[in-house]
């Protein structure tokens, strides 16, 4: 909404540019208003005091003769030559083509769009979903009612442009018609103008446009729908009846000229003030649903950082569907947590079986704590491993990508077997009381440091020694007797691909 506004304001400023001009260029408007002052000036000079030039130019118009200063100004080649005429209207004529065109095809598509968009946020805003975001209908239809109204304008300002620049037209050639018959010729000039059109020009548009309206007009808090009132055919039937029997006299109402606001910078500027306040109001909703939960006392915090034992960043979850009845429940979803302690480090896998029917709770959990070493190393993961990524391939195997500290920062991947894993059961109680991945991890480690849940060493087979050094990320897609690992180092620039199951990996 933002972008759209500043686009529509942007727009409007440039359409008073070309009119009004700036201060080191004249604009299209000031060049009538200087021709009528030169021709001022002129009159002085002859009469010895300030003569009126509109009634001298409609007499002319009109009646086809003209006064000798008149016509001694519109025969002199310095003001009314062909080539100061053409660029006085190349510079009008263009003027009001560009405000045509910016009111059709810049303005009115954004004020369009920002009505569409804000059309959508009245709606939120009357859905209890969005609450949050104090979204005010009631000034978001103040908006809308304000972009019609604009709308409308615009459409007017680009109707009176178009008008203008016929007439504009025509002005000039009824001044090239009279700067001819001065001139002796064989073939004279044939008048070729609206006269009409013309005398419109001179009252309204020569000396002060109507189009100043739109640019640096009067402010007012009048809209469209204060002016006129709806009627109904049978009222205007009924009336129309009444005048003709003669029942109501008719009598002329004098022309009231209402105010209306027209200047697009205010209006554009009360659109940009409302529609701000909307949305800012809205942008805050972050803070004011935020839930920030007291600080405990410094000895509870202490204690909940000694038996925090886990740091849980690095994990991955596979859901394997059952087709046979060798397992508990229609399926099983894995977990896959490294676990980095103080000394030792773990791949802590869970298991944990659901039904379709009820998939909020699991049927038991199961666990088993992985340390995995190379077939060439050492069995203690802490002592020589540095786990980088994981990644199932499906319900037997899953894929690591580490480093030993005897590679000297090379990286490697490999694959662990872990569906024939010795998982062990946790009690019932402790799946019910269950919050969250952290909770029960913490759970199985305080099961292992009792000692009543042991580590398993697992092997790594299949390893392959990397291209690129670092922090790596691990992308897997396969099936039995292929199994296709992706690999992408840190920087997004090297990617590896492996067949896992090749028995000749180089």
């Amino acid at each position: 909404m933002r972008g759209l506004t500043w686009y529509t304001t942007r727009a409007v400023q440039d359409m008073q540019t070309f009119w009004f001009g700036t201060q080191t260029a004249r604009g299209a408007r000031e060049i009538g208003g200087s021709w009528v002052r030169s021709l001022e000036i002129h009159f002085k000079h002859s009469f010895g005091e300030c003569h009126s030039v509109i009634p001298e130019l409609t007499c002319l118009l009109l009646t086809g003769n003209s006064s000798d200063d008149l016509g001694a100004f519109l025969a002199s080649a310095e003001q009314l030559g062909e080539r100061g005429i053409q660029k006085w209207e190349s510079s009008v004529a263009d003027s009001l083509m560009k405000i045509h065109e910016y009111s059709v095809k810049i303005i009115m598509p954004a004020l369009q769009r920002a009505y569409i968009l804000l059309e959508d946020v009245r709606g939120y805003s009357q859905l209890p979903q969005y609450a949050i975001f104090d979204l005010d209908t009631d000034e978001v239809s103040g908006c809308l009612n304000l972009i019609k109204q604009i709308v409308l304008l615009v459409k007017w300002l680009a109707a009176i442009a178009h008008r203008e620049l016929y007439q504009f037209k025509q002005f000039l050639s009824f001044l090239r018609y009279e700067a001819s018959v001065n001139i002796p010729s064989h073939h004279p000039r044939v008048p070729d103008f609206d006269t009409v059109e013309v005398n419109n020009y001179l009252m309204s548009a020569l000396s002060h446009s109507e189009l100043d309206e739109w640019f640096t007009g009067p402010l007012s808090n009048s809209i469209l729908q204060d002016f006129g009132d709806v009627s109904r055919l049978s009222s205007s039937l009924v009336k129309t009846q009444r005048v003709l029997q003669g029942t109501v006299s008719i009598s002329k109402q004098g022309t009231r000229r209402l105010p209306l606001d027209r200047n697009l910078n205010h209006l554009l500027h009360g659109l940009v003030v409302q529609s701000q306040r909307i949305f800012s109001r809205a942008s805050t909703a972050i803070g004011r649903s935020a839930i920030v939960s007291q600080a405990k006392p410094k000895g509870q915090q202490e204690e909940r950082h000694a038996t925090s034992t886990t740091d849980s960043t690095l994990i991955r979850q596979y859901v394997a569907e059952h087709d046979h009845g060798t397992m508990s429940g229609n399926f099983s979803q894995y977990l896959a947590i490294h676990v980095v302690l103080d000394v030792d480090s773990f791949l802590c896998l869970i298991r944990m079986p659901y039904v379709k029917d009820n998939n909020d709770t699991p049927i038991f959990v199961e666990v088993a704590l992985l340390n995995c070493y190379t077939i060439e190393g050492s069995c203690q993961l802490h002592s020589n491993f540095n786990l980088l990524d994981v990644e199932f391939f499906d319900d037997e195997c899953l894929v690591l990508a580490y480093q030993t500290r005897e590679s000297r920062g090379s990286t490697f991947v490999g694959m662990v077997q872990y569906h024939n894993l010795g998982f062990r059961a946790l009690e019932f109680i402790t799946v019910a009381n269950t919050t969250s991945r952290n909770d029960l991890v913490t759970h199985v480690l305080q099961r292992w440091r009792e000692g009543n849940l042991s580590s398993l060493p697992m092997p790594i087979r299949s390893h392959r020694q990397l291209v690129s050094r670092g922090p790596v990320s691990l992308a897997v897609n396969g099936r039995l007797g292929r199994r296709v690992v992706c690999v992408l180092d840190g920087k997004g620039l090297i990617m590896e691909v492996f067949d896992m199951e090749e028995e000749n990996h180089q």
